[in-house]
């Protein structure tokens, strides 16, 4: 009596793998992870994952301005004075590199440039480590948008989110034909019980 044969490629979760369906890698798969790393969170609204994009992008923005602005007073995020910090903060995409452009050159204390200010933030160590930590994280979003697992998970979501929408609209039509026959056989039911009244003879009036 032969075995069953129970090798990883006939198990059912290789199985439930082989018919998992995946998302063609191409230009959409470049264009989602450069967009997630110019804008936090945008690569996940690409692939749908709405609620999601707007959480990492509204966090690790909001703490990237604050280090910016608030703690480091438009001197945290400087090509010019600290590169190494700004390889990391360059993990930011668009707003680091808007920040060093607009913010990054140095001045002095007559309004020279390329000399460091005396003057520097009270809190701009704190500013560069915040700018810099959002940048290392914004780059984990990115490593994952570039996960193929990530694209195969959005494309079952997108297919069982479409085959449910089908079956709710499966169901409304089936309950719209429903509710229109009923109508429809209500009004011809009362239509040939209205004729029979008028073309049956009024009672005494046969001869």
């Amino acid at each position: 009596m032969s075995r069953p044969d129970r090798s990883p490629a006939n198990s059912p979760a290789s199985s439930l793998a082989n018919t998992a369906p995946t998302h063609a890698l191409g230009v959409n798969y470049l264009f989602a992870g450069i967009l997630s790393w110019l804008v936090p969170g945008a690569g996940h609204w690409v692939l749908g994952y709405r609620v999601r994009a707007i959480v990492i992008g509204v966090a690790l923005l909001a703490v990237f301005w604050t280090g910016e602005t608030v703690l480091g007073e438009n001197m945290a995020v400087t090509w010019d004075v600290h590169p190494v910090f700004f390889c990391l903060q360059a993990g930011n995409g668009f707003s680091a590199f808007f920040a060093d452009r607009v913010w990054g050159t140095p001045f002095g204390e007559e309004g020279s440039t390329g000399a460091i200010s005396l003057t520097l933030p009270r809190h701009l160590n704190l500013g560069i480590l915040l700018t810099s930590v959002t940048g290392l994280l914004n780059l984990l979003v990115v490593l994952h948008i570039f996960d193929p697992r990530t694209w195969s998970d959005a494309a079952r979501e997108s297919q069982h989110e479409s085959r449910h929408e089908s079956r709710h609209d499966a169901q409304h039509d089936a309950r719209h034909d429903a509710r229109h026959d009923a109508r429809h056989d209500a009004r011809h039911d009362a239509r040939t019980a209205n004729e029979n009244t008028t073309g049956a003879d009024p009672a005494g009036t046969a001869p």
